[in-house]
């Protein structure tokens, strides 16, 4: 099967693309320009990178590099993160052509997962929704970069 490629749309002024699934999810087999971040809120997942299959549970992470082909089968709660190849620019990171590597267990790992944890909850909490989104997607980023 051939991988589809997706066009990801940046909302406001998050420099990111943040979706929530829940339920079944299935999304196919398709690559894109931007990396992005899984965060499985509950549940159980089959994730297929770049022909590497993973399974993925409750309060597991990962980080699917830009470009690779993937897919996403299961049931649960799922955050998923673009993160905006534009807004890393901005200080002089190509984060399209770097391959990142968040190594399970580590300080960054659960730094990263403390946040998108925070993310997940942060859609319509408190009068700055968006804000407080901003913060965490820009904290991720200090992370990764």
């Amino acid at each position: 099967m051939r991988a589809a490629f997706e066009t990801v749309k940046f909302k406001g002024n998050i420099p990111a693309n943040i979706e929530r699934h829940s339920g079944q999810i299935e999304i196919s087999l398709h690559w894109h320009k931007e990396p992005e971040l899984l965060y499985l809120i509950d549940g159980t997942l089959a994730l297929t990178v770049s022909e590497k299959e993973y399974l993925l549970e409750t309060d597991d992470v990962f980080l699917i590099n830009s470009q690779a082909n993937h897919q996403i089968t299961g049931n649960g709660r799922l955050l998923l993160v673009h993160l905006s190849e534009d807004y890393a620019k901005k200080f002089g990171y190509d984060i399209t052509s770097t391959d990142f590597e968040l190594i399970k267990g580590s300080s960054a790992e659960d730094e990263i997962r403390s946040l998108l944890w925070q993310l997940s909850k942060s859609q319509s909490k408190g009068d700055y929704p968006e804000l407080l989104q901003y913060s965490l997607v820009t904290d991720i980023f200090r992370v990764l970069l």
